[in-house]
């Protein structure tokens, strides 16, 4: 396909994305929870909901031609059955969260708290029961917003859910990882569930952080989504922390990336106990 094309076929895409959005937002969502009043129930057939609705708009992005995305593997009984879970993923794209969407089945994530106030993602947040991640409000006591959020976190395992988190915070950079906060980690580590490690690769890159849309690449990427291991309760180490630095030094590993952790000071460290959806 000519890149130019390519270019027309990725601009006309968002604005799919937007009409789409407000549909699934405002019809095909309030539709699928119609008539159930339990809150738990409501959340799981919302989430449910919105996979198949993300199915449909990865098709026809897959149909005209955007990306190749690599048949997955089968899934794990964890996620297939979608019991209790923390699922962390690398993030190399701004469609991460689609196509994780699309290969879950039923997730929970977290969001920019800023996202809940989207008229067009707030009533798929709410109604999925998505989690809202610590902001940056002036004035604010980020550690205490952490750990609201952090038991918010607890909570939706405790009630079966799973919890799809980017431990990153925000997009990789190009063939790298930045530093792990500690949220997902301590989640898994209090509700005592296991820790599912997803690898998303994107080659060639697309979406970078700070990269604008109509830069494409001169081949078709191809996306591929795999269940890299499974940490059981049972096998974690003693602490959040060094959980996480094992598991990251396990994905800079297997990614072959390099280290991009910046120097975060003890306080952003405290408050960082969660993971924003892209950005």
């Amino acid at each position: 396909m000519p890149k130019v094309l390519r270019i027309l076929l990725t601009g006309f895409s968002f604005f799919v994305f937007s009409s789409f959005g407000a549909l699934v937002a405002y019809v095909i969502l309030p539709l699928s929870v119609l008539g159930v009043t339990d809150p738990l129930e409501r959340r799981k057939k919302a989430q449910r909901a919105l996979h198949k609705a993300t199915g449909v708009y990865i098709g026809f992005m897959r149909r005209v031609g955007l990306f190749r995305l690599h048949k997955p593997e089968p899934l794990p009984p964890v996620l297939a059955e979608a019991r209790p879970a923390v699922v962390i993923a690398n993030h190399p794209a701004l469609l991460d969260i689609l196509w994780l969407v699309h290969t879950i089945p039923q997730a929970t994530f977290l969001a920019k708290a800023e996202w809940f106030a989207n008229p067009l993602i707030s009533p798929i947040l709410r109604l999925g029961g998505h989690v809202p991640a610590p902001g940056a409000r002036p004035g604010t006591d980020g550690v205490a917003e952490s750990r609201a959020v952090l038991d918010a976190m607890v909570e939706r395992l405790s009630e079966g859910l799973n919890l799809v988190v980017f431990p990153e915070g925000t997009r990789s950079p190009p063939h790298g990882l930045r530093s792990f906060h500690r949220g997902a980690f301590e989640a898994a580590i209090r509700a005592k569930v296991p820790l599912v490690c997803v690898e998303i690769r994107v080659e060639p890159p697309i979406l970078l952080k700070g990269q604008p849309w109509y830069e494409v690449p001169d081949a078709t990427p191809t996306v591929s989504i795999s269940v890299r291991e499974i940490i059981q309760p049972e096998d974690f180490p003693p602490s959040a922390r060094r959980l996480r630095k094992e598991v990251r030094a396990r994905y800079l590993a297997s990614l072959g990336a390099h280290d991009a952790a910046g120097t975060a000071s003890p306080a952003r460290e405290t408050a960082a106990v969660s993971v924003q959806a892209p950005s």
